[in-house]
């Protein structure tokens, strides 16, 4: 059975392969990486569409949200105060979430919110241990 996933993956490359960068989950090193030129599907890897990225700092980071999430979805900010690099909250649509997403401060991952406050603080700090 072919996973829908995989097939909206090869769709989104064919409609438009100049600007889809195709990912493959690499499981003997855990991690995800670029596939060069035009992928070679197998219906046993797992594949994806690159996320988008910004340069904070001159590091790649995650892309954070440009549209408003939906309501009492959970979110993540980067935090230079907290000792986990993030804070979690829920959208609710608050002039505090507006603020927020206007200034390109909510991510839909902990992971990518965490990235983006060590890009924050690498314009200062040497090294950051989180």
């Amino acid at each position: 059975m072919t996973d829908i996933k995989y097939l909206e993956v090869k769709r989104a490359y064919y409609n438009d392969p100049e600007n889809v960068v195709v990912q493959m989950f690499l499981y003997f090193k855990q991690e995800w990486t670029d596939v060069e030129g035009e992928p070679f599907w197998i219906s046993d890897i797992e594949y994806r569409i690159k996320p988008k990225t910004i340069i904070v700092n001159g590091i790649e980071v995650p892309s954070p949200v440009s549209k408003e999430p939906i309501k009492d979805k959970a979110c993540f900010l980067p935090s230079l105060m907290d000792y986990n690099l993030y804070v979690s909250i829920r959208w609710t649509g608050t002039d505090e979430d507006y603020l927020q997403l206007s200034r390109g401060l909510i991510h839909l991952t902990k992971d990518a919110a965490i990235q983006h406050a060590k890009a924050l603080l690498a314009f200062t700090t040497k090294e950051i241990k989180k």
